[in-house]
């Protein structure tokens, strides 16, 4: 007669099972030792991913850090970009409805200005592209009525910060806005 022995397992409760990591960090167990370590995401650091990491006077909104600068009483898309670089940051990639309304918002309660430059503009091939090189079309976008209507002479883009809607309109690079709308990490 073959005797199987028995084998008793103790259950063990996960030390994930509260759910200890905050801003959507990933709770790891190690079994071995019944303790656990928060896989924290992009800005967040900390033992429970509370703390951000956010340079100063930025402020923090989904896993990206936004900032509306001033770079100059007025500056071209190309300076307001070169500012923003040298915080450390790059101008605004919009990727969603919930990300644009948040920096029109951010943008409004601002004093400096209601329109600002985002990195939105057009490459050789008239098509507007974001600075990760996503191209707008196919993406999300926000264009206020019969935009982008420039062509080639408006090559970038700035949000429209005076409208609830937080819309998109084309102009020349080369003009002159207050504002720019910086994100770090991009």
């Amino acid at each position: 007669m073959l005797l199987v022995p028995t084998i008793l397992f103790s259950l063990l409760q996960s030390p994930c099972s509260n759910l200890p990591c905050k801003n959507k960090g990933k709770c790891v167990t190690l079994y071995k030792t019944n303790s656990y370590f928060c896989a924290c995401k992009k800005i967040f650091i900390g033992q429970h991913c509370e703390k951000d990491t956010c340079p100063a006077g930025f402020v923090i909104h989904g896993e990206s850090c936004y900032y509306v600068a001033s770079p100059s009483s007025a500056s071209t898309w190309n300076n307001s970009r070169r500012f923003c670089q040298n915080l450390g940051a790059d101008l605004a990639v919009i990727k969603s409805e919930d990300e644009n309304q948040f920096a029109s918002h951010l943008l409004r309660s601002n004093s400096v200005g209601s329109n600002g430059w985002i990195g939105l503009y057009r490459k050789a091939d008239i098509k507007f592209y974001w600075l990760d090189d996503r191209p707008a079309e196919g993406n999300y976008q926000k264009w206020n009525d019969g935009e982008p209507n420039g062509g080639s002479s408006e090559g970038c883009a700035h949000l429209i910060g005076g409208d609830s809607n937080g819309t998109w309109n084309d102009l020349s690079c080369l003009d002159n806005y207050p504002v720019a709308i910086c994100q770090w990490p991009i």
